[in-house]
């Protein structure tokens, strides 16, 4: 069984583990700071964590940064707001992009729908290893639909 870790994870991204069988941890970062690397093994790694670009304190991408560079999982998935995919807020993403570059991640993100709404979604393999964006997907679906379609979609792919 494929073992996901879901960091502030929405409804929707718990449901597409589950549709896709996985087994499913939950951990929120307005708790205590975790030790990832004690929550066990994580093929995936799915997360909405808050990301406030002129709040240093309130943002929680850290731990999700912190979670894949512990656990080292052969997909991570994180979806956040359309906005960070802007310009500008380019020099951000772009630094938050090389951080999982440097722990040796292939990265790649879009602004899509996701059930009706636009999101900026990254994914990350390590490297050598292809990212596949859905061809043909509606983009419009229920959003479990969307990301359970992406997640598996990136964990065949090679």
């Amino acid at each position: 069984m494929t073992a996901s870790l879901l960091v502030d994870g929405t409804g929707a991204q718990a449901t597409a583990l589950r549709a896709l069988g996985h087994g499913l941890q939950s951990v929120s970062t307005s708790e205590p700071h975790h030790a990832f690397g004690d929550l066990g093994s994580f093929d995936v790694v799915v997360g909405s964590p808050a990301i406030w670009v002129e709040d240093e304190d309130a943002s929680r991408e850290d731990e999700f940064l912190d979670a894949v560079e512990a656990l080292e999982p052969s997909l991570f998935l994180l979806e956040t707001v359309r906005g960070l995919g802007s310009p500008r807020h380019k020099e951000f993403l772009d630094d938050l992009l090389e951080e999982f570059e440097s722990m040796g991640y292939m990265v790649d993100a879009k602004v899509i729908t996701v059930g009706g709404q636009r999101r900026l979604v990254i994914l990350g393999r390590p490297e050598g290893e292809s990212i596949c964006w859905e061809r043909g997907q509606d983009w419009r679906s229920q959003p479990a639909i969307v990301l359970s379609n992406l997640i598996a979609r990136n964990l065949g792919a090679s």
